[in-house]
């Protein structure tokens, strides 16, 4: 885990197109090729992890559904 968050670790993440989580590891020059996003918490917009693992995830939630779609259409 300590390389994943070492500066070749991040640089690496960076490198294959995925957001570095310690961007200050990464130089400016490669940073820009990452597009600007703006970030959002689980509690802000879904209202915490609470309301999310069951109402999602949970045997029958939402993911279960989706899937269960997807598996009906083939």
């Amino acid at each position: 885990m300590d390389y994943l968050y070492s500066e070749t670790g991040q640089r690496l993440a960076a490198q294959h197109h995925y957001r570095p989580a310690e961007t200050q590891r990464v130089p400016e020059a490669e940073r820009q090729a990452l597009p600007a996003i703006e970030l959002f918490t689980i509690d802000k917009v879904f209202g915490g992890w609470r309301i999310v693992q069951p109402a999602h995830f949970d045997d029958g939630g939402i993911f279960d559904r989706l899937l269960e779609s997807v598996a009906g259409k083939k």
